[in-house]
């Protein structure tokens, strides 16, 4: 019996792993990467990612960015955890599956918890409507930011519902 079935605001991944709180240095450095174009600090967080959450979990496993709004990739130019996902993949070697897809759903900078749950039911869809994932693989979402876990929860939901068992969860910042 699935305890998801009777609390089903548990999270539907194991754990999330962030790289810091969202203070200081770190908040600082988020923000010059997000909002003043820095994409030169890619490659100091996907060192970090490497490093502090990835490698204990080994070779086997898969990446698996959380889609970007489509209005914030217009408006920067860019998506930012992709852009950490591609260096991930080129420079650690490491698998990343671009599974996810995001459907239009609000910006949620200024939502409450409760806003953002909503905002975020149903807006996380498998790029492949019919996509069949293994249970025996781990997927590790990566994100840049965790406030509620609305996102994270909505894309590990997606997962779990194509068959993956295993799925944790890593942000830059965790504020």
């Amino acid at each position: 019996m699935s305890c998801r079935r009777h609390f089903p605001s548990l999270p539907s991944f194991r754990s999330n792993r962030p790289l810091f709180l969202y203070r200081g240095k770190a908040k600082e450095l988020l923000r010059w990467y997000k909002f003043k174009n820095r994409r030169d600090l890619a490659p100091l967080f996907a060192y970090f990612f490497a490093q502090r959450v990835i490698k204990p979990f080994g070779s086997q496993i898969t990446l698996v960015p959380v889609p970007f709004r489509s209005a914030g990739k217009r408006s920067r130019g860019w998506d930012p955890v992709e852009t950490i996902c591609r260096i991930l993949s080129h420079h650690y070697g490491y698998s990343v599956a671009y599974l996810l897809k995001r459907r239009g759903n609000r910006q949620q900078k200024q939502m409450t918890a409760a806003e953002r749950e909503g905002n975020m039911q149903k807006a996380i869809v498998m790029r492949r409507r019919r996509s069949h994932l293994s249970a025996e693989s781990h997927y590790l979402i990566i994100d840049d930011v965790m406030t509620t876990g609305a996102t994270l929860q909505a894309c590990a939901a997606a997962l779990r519902d194509s068959g993956a068992e295993k799925i944790s969860a890593t942000t830059i910042v965790v504020d």
